[in-house]
């Protein structure tokens, strides 16, 4: 992706399929010089597209970005559950009751597969 221009890159995020059509009822008066600058304009502003989609769609990008949320899920969930640990140590009923079933719920668990 190094050999693609940045402003390429950059044009392509901000364009639309319209940008590349030529007005309606206007003569085209540019030289073919221009028009292959133009073309060459385009391709780069393709290819740092679809690099940017392959980046994206890469197998190892996609397992680092699952990875990242699911640390940032269990990093939620450890913290709401020492809340509700610090709720229970100072007396909330509702708090007592929830890690109660939690526990509860845990040891139904560990003798329905000690009796199977």
């Amino acid at each position: 992706m190094s050999n693609i221009n940045e402003a390429a890159r950059l044009a392509a995020h901000s364009k639309s399929a319209a940008d590349y059509e030529a007005p309606a009822g206007i003569e085209d008066t540019r030289s073919a010089a221009e028009i292959q600058r133009d073309i060459e304009r385009v391709r780069e502003e393709m290819t740092a597209t679809v690099n940017e989609l392959a980046a994206k769609l890469d197998p190892q990008v996609l397992k680092e970005d699952l990875a990242s949320a699911m640390k940032e899920k269990v990093e939620a969930v450890k913290a709401k559950a020492q809340a509700l640990a610090h709720d229970a140590a100072a007396g909330d009923k509702k708090a007592i009751g929830i890690i109660a079933g939690v526990a509860f719920g845990v040891a139904a668990l560990i003798i329905r597969k000690a009796l199977k």
